[in-house]
């Protein structure tokens, strides 16, 4: 009893009570007698029977050494022998025990309520503008990303991202890379989700008692500040810079979600946070645009801090159609998106990288739910944008059709003034672009505002038709482009519309690309373009698609547009192939890369990474092509559908492959299917008299071409050397057989 008293009493003092020296004398009275009762009590325990006479004498010894030793520090105590200053320190010990309870019980609960609202997705308002947007939660659409560590093409599962940043090291942090509509702010989504849900699908998230999520488009310029941000009005109870010490008490995951964004507020945070990091165990998490590496790392190492890095890749193609059935589903369809489907799997090869978005998979979904007779005309990102765009104008035009204040305008009086909108709206993107910034400033909210209503217009209604609205983490909110491509379509779309007299700048008539350009940086453009390629790349596709939207151009812009993509980096054969597929051309633009880039020369070889760009490039193009010279084929035969397409538009330009490699099959152990068969041999059925060599797994099916010159082959079934020449014999067309 005496022992358990004792315990208690521990117990109440180190928890409850307030410390001074009159308690103290108090306590010291009671803990000596105590401790001299359960030194009668043991001594007692040593007259049992049980206990043997030759050991009786050894305990006694330890109890009168353990109990005086006791007395004296007790003494020693009631003598004053601990002085003021640790009883000081043992109060702030209590104090700061009593603040972190605190924080637990009225601060995370205000944390977490506020992250419930970060974790949504907001789809629609885009379409629906700025009211009945609604919120769903991440983890109803998340599905798998390709996420891949910096030691070359290693995939990292999302469970073990935590581990390229461990909780213990003060110098290292996590970087997170992707393009602009990749998924990074989706997969910050994810890890808040699994966080206030307490999933296990991150390994060690769980672990954290405190999340903190940053976006660097916000006002937030100090720590402290964040922790007000997300704490609510707890933090007034807290003294100057206490709430910090209490956080980083406890184990904490910061996430600062947009490095690409960061504005002079976020910046000083983002500075202090590495200097907090070097003292405080804190894990720290940071997504950015690859653009903005070399910035970054430049600025880190600087703090000496290390970096692990994750680049994210998007959705797998063997996870965007499950991607695309998610959102489907919480869209609140009925009908079956099997045809969608179909489309996606028609266009997956040829636009393979525009479908590695989730954004892009998102917006086709959307567009096919409201206007699915558009989506097969879509073959790249560009398209994919422009019929995303006329369906928000469709939609913003019908709402202002209803609107009190603007329903008196006649359908014609309504469009006309929405096209003075958006051609100020595309002017402020090509600035936002130079400037490097997805959000929108205040200051070119409130110039878009006066004008809307100089028009006449509700700006609140075609803000959010082109821009999202995002609510900060203050409770405030701003626009923003959804991602950074389409910031680049709407910079994109300013070009065609200045070159067709529809825009605003009286200048118009004797515009050209370039001149547009300079108008637009207010001076002569800069040598390099590197910046604003993926801009040109899209302007390029509208000037053609403008021939059947009512916006034609001259060819001599189209080749303008052209030479200036050269000046953005696009200026060998390989970088001209890698864009060529995202660009919607015309007969005479095609044969301008044609010949610009040699793509058709005795060095040509197609390839599985290039097919898609001469597929696009031969159907541009009305035959034959300039400077025609002997190909050769490398192929996968997996891919039997662009192997098909191509040697369709290989005969129409009447241009046969020199040497074929059918490479996976001749080096690998599987063997063609009945499909690959039949696209294998389509390859020699049409003028195939110029094939000279050819590599790949013996099919006696198809007949070999009569000049050929070079032959390898790998024997699926290992035929004895007699069927073997007798299959040779009824060919009767070999030439030289190779090793």
């Amino acid at each position: 009893m005496s022992i358990t008293y004792l315990k208690n009493l521990r117990n109440e003092t180190a928890h409850n009570l307030k410390i001074d020296r009159g308690r103290c004398s108090v306590l010291i009275n009671i803990v000596y007698e105590l401790t001299m009762k359960i030194q009668e009590g043991l001594k007692l325990v040593m007259l049992w029977d049980g206990v043997k006479p030759e050991d009786k004498d050894e305990i006694e010894r330890e109890i009168v050494r353990v109990f005086d030793d006791t007395r004296r520090k007790i003494d020693e105590i009631g003598k004053g022998g601990i002085g003021a200053e640790v009883f000081d320190e043992y109060q702030r010990e209590i104090d700061f025990t009593k603040k972190m309870k605190l924080l637990e019980e009225e601060g995370f609960p205000c944390l977490k309520k506020i992250l419930e609202k970060l974790k949504s997705i907001n789809p629609l308002s885009l379409i629906t503008g700025t009211s009945s947007n609604p919120n769903i939660p991440v983890e109803k659409i998340y599905t798998e990303m390709k996420l891949e560590g910096e030691s070359g093409p290693c995939s990292v599962p999302i469970e073990d991202i935590l581990n390229y940043v461990p909780h213990d090291d003060h110098s290292r942090l996590l970087l997170i890379k992707g393009m602009a509509g990749m998924g990074k702010t989706t997969l910050v989504k994810k890890i808040i989700s699994d966080w206030l849900s307490k999933k296990d699908d991150i390994k060690g998230l769980s672990d954290f008692a405190i999340l903190l999520n940053v976006e660097c488009r916000d006002s937030i310029e100090s720590f402290k500040d964040l922790l007000v941000t997300y704490f609510g009005d707890v933090h007034q109870k807290f003294k100057d810079n206490e709430i910090i010490d209490v956080c980083l008490a406890h184990k904490c995951l910061l996430i600062i979600n947009g490095y690409d964004e960061m504005n002079d507020k976020s910046s000083k945070l983002f500075l202090e946070v590495l200097t907090l990091k070097k003292s405080r165990k804190i894990s720290v998490i940071v997504t950015t645009r690859p653009e903005f590496l070399e910035r970054f790392n430049n600025q880190v190492k600087f703090d000496y801090t290390t970096v692990s890095t994750i680049s994210l890749e998007g959705i797998p193609k063997e996870k965007r159609e499950e991607f695309v059935c998610k959102y489907y589903a919480v869209l609140g369809s009925d009908n079956s998106p099997l045809q969608l489907l179909q489309y996606l799997r028609k266009t997956m090869h040829t636009m393979q990288e525009v479908w590695e978005l989730p954004l892009n998979l998102a917006l086709i979904t959307i567009l096919w739910m409201i206007k699915p007779e558009v989506i097969s005309n879509i073959t790249t990102e560009a398209e994919l944008y422009w019929q995303f765009y006329l369906l928000s104008r469709s939609k913003l035009k019908e709402r202002l059709g209803k609107n009190l204040d603007t329903a008196h305008f006649s359908p014609s009086k309504l469009l006309y003034k929405m096209q003075e909108f958006i051609e100020k709206l595309c002017h402020e993107s090509f600035r936002a672009l130079q400037k490097d910034e997805i959000n929108i400033p205040q200051s070119t909210i409130n110039n878009l505002s006066a004008f809307c209503h100089s028009l006449g217009l509700p700006a609140e209604e075609l803000t959010g038709a082109f821009l999202k609205k995002v609510t900060t983490s203050q409770g405030s909110f701003h626009y923003s482009f959804p991602h950074k491509g389409i910031m680049e379509f709407m910079a994109a779309l300013f070009f065609p519309m200045k070159l067709t007299n529809q825009c605003w700048d009286q200048s118009v008539n004797t515009a050209t690309v370039k001149k547009i350009f300079e108008m637009l940086l207010g001076g002569s453009l800069p040598e390099n373009l590197h910046k604003y390629q993926n801009m040109l790349i899209q302007m390029i596709s509208l000037l053609h698609m403008g021939d059947e939207d009512e916006m034609k151009v001259s060819e001599d812009a189209k080749i303008e547009a052209l030479e200036l993509l050269v000046r953005s980096g696009v200026n060998d054969r390989d970088s001209a192939l890698r864009v060529l597929k995202n660009i919607k051309c015309d007969h005479s633009s095609s044969r301008w890369i044609a010949q610009r880039f040699k793509l058709f020369d005795k060095d040509t070889r197609i390839e599985d990474h290039t097919i898609d760009a001469y597929i696009a490039l031969l159907r541009a193009t009305d035959p034959p092509l300039p400077n025609r010279e002997e190909i050769k084929i490398k192929i996968d035969l997996y891919d039997t559908d662009g192997l098909v397409e191509l040697q369709r538009q290989l005969c129409r330009h009447l241009i046969n492959p020199s040497w074929i490699e059918l490479y996976n099959h001749f080096e690998g152990d599987s063997e063609p299917t009945v499909e690959e068969r039949e696209s294998q041999s389509r390859i020699y059925t049409v003028k195939s008299s110029s094939c000279k060599g050819y590599k790949g797994i013996w099919d006696p099916t198809f007949q070999i071409p009569p000049n050929i010159r070079e032959l390898w082959f790998r024997f699926k079934d290992h035929p004895s050397l007699d069927a073997f020449c007798q299959s040779l014999e009824k060919t009767k067309q070999i030439g030289v057989l190779g090793k």
